[in-house]
């Protein structure tokens, strides 16, 4: 193999030892999530805790919904959440709050 093909071959394994390192490391853009101001959603008079807490995150999924789109409507995207349930008497009341991301 001649000095110049050997040059050659250099070249373009370099570059191409480059592209891929560029392509893993570089996330997409589209990957990062964005995020909304918080909204809150809550419950309240439910005997069991657990249609309390279902009946919150519908709240605020609604909340979601009407302040930022459907696309920010899903509580598991959400970031810094917040649930907080109390027990009056025998009945359930709970508040979620969130920042929605889509």
């Amino acid at each position: 193999m001649s000095r110049v093909a050997k040059g050659i071959r250099t070249a373009l394994v370099a570059a191409a030892v480059a592209a891929f390192s560029v392509s893993v490391a570089a996330p997409p853009a589209a990957a990062a999530k964005e995020c909304k101001s918080s909204v809150s959603g809550s419950s309240k008079g439910k005997f069991k805790i657990k249609k309390a807490k279902n009946l919150a995150r519908a709240s605020w999924r609604g909340a979601a919904r009407a302040a930022h789109g459907g696309k920010y409507d899903k509580w598991y995207k959400a970031k810094d959440k917040s649930v907080n349930c109390a027990k009056k008497g025998l009945k359930w009341s709970c508040t979620m709050s969130a920042r929605p991301c889509k």
